[in-house]
């Protein structure tokens, strides 16, 4: 509430959208964080579907890959005891994307990566109007089935019904910066940041930054939003190589060789045969 907004008469309707997003991604991350302290406080007599959904997504924001897993569990459960949940086949999808993002696709198994894509295509069947449903099948489809095009379409999708989620700005982001778009993914990174400056998930619009100045070739600030990310949340095997080949191109070999190592460190295995495969599969 502390904000200040400036701006003539003559653009008042822009000033008024702007404070309009500011205010409704400051309270959405405040209210998770409450369902989360609600959940841990007092947890349900009578697990129903929704409960074993908030449950998961508790875990689901700690990020480490134990507590993917563990949110995966109770995705799985969720839609278990609703088939027609769409929300849970759409996170369930989700946590196989986590663990891509921070271990990269060509670490998965085949398996693995068919089975993110039909839990997103349930999710679909069973609800298109729900836009968590659509932007994380959209991300699934980019991720593992190569299908850029239609998952940018069902977040645009998404963005239609709440453009003000920091969490749809960023999928939409990394969205482009698969695509190779770097302009449309900086502003959308930017437009992430600057509706939600606190949001946990900031890292994955830092991120993005990176990988999209990264194939500028601006290595200076793709080493920078590399560490940005980073510093939000050390388990990204595919930040420590961007600030790896960033710092490389810098002429800093010691920082290149430490990130290089940290990132083997998420993605053992990692080779450069294998690198191709890296983000697609």
């Amino acid at each position: 509430w502390a904000e200040r907004y400036d701006g003539t008469l003559d653009d008042i309707f822009d000033l008024q959208d702007q404070i309009t997003s500011k205010i409704i991604g400051t309270i959405e991350p405040e209210l998770v964080r409450a369902e989360d302290k609600r959940l841990q406080a007092s947890p349900p007599d009578n697990i129903n579907a929704y409960d074993l959904l908030l449950r998961g997504v508790s875990y689901m924001h700690k990020v480490t890959p134990e507590d993917t897993k563990t949110a995966l569990e109770y995705f799985a459960k969720a839609y278990e005891l609703d088939p027609n949940y769409g929300r849970a086949y759409a996170f369930a999808s989700w946590c196989y994307r986590r663990d891509a993002m921070q271990r990269g696709n060509a670490l998965l198994s085949v398996d693995d990566c068919c089975k993110a894509i039909e839990l997103a295509r349930q999710a679909l069947r069973c609800d298109r109007n729900d836009p968590y449903v659509l932007v994380y099948a959209g991300c699934s489809f980019y991720q593992f089935d190569g299908a850029i095009d239609e998952g940018l379409s069902l977040i645009d999708q998404a963005l239609s019904m709440n453009p003000n989620s920091h969490r749809f700005w960023n999928a939409k982001a990394q969205g482009h910066s698969y695509k190779g778009e770097t302009d449309a993914a900086i502003e959308a990174a930017q437009r992430a940041i600057s509706i939600s400056p606190n949001e946990p998930a900031i890292w994955v619009a830092y991120w993005a930054l990176a990988e999209a100045y990264l194939q500028e070739l601006s290595y200076q600030e793709a080493a920078d939003f590399a560490r940005r990310a980073l510093r939000r949340n050390s388990n990204v095997g595919p930040a420590y190589f961007i600030l790896a080949a960033a710092s490389a191109h810098l002429g800093q070999a010691a920082e290149a060789k430490r990130a290089l190592v940290a990132g083997l460190q998420i993605s053992p295995g990692l080779t450069l045969t294998k690198l191709p495969e890296y983000y697609q599969v």
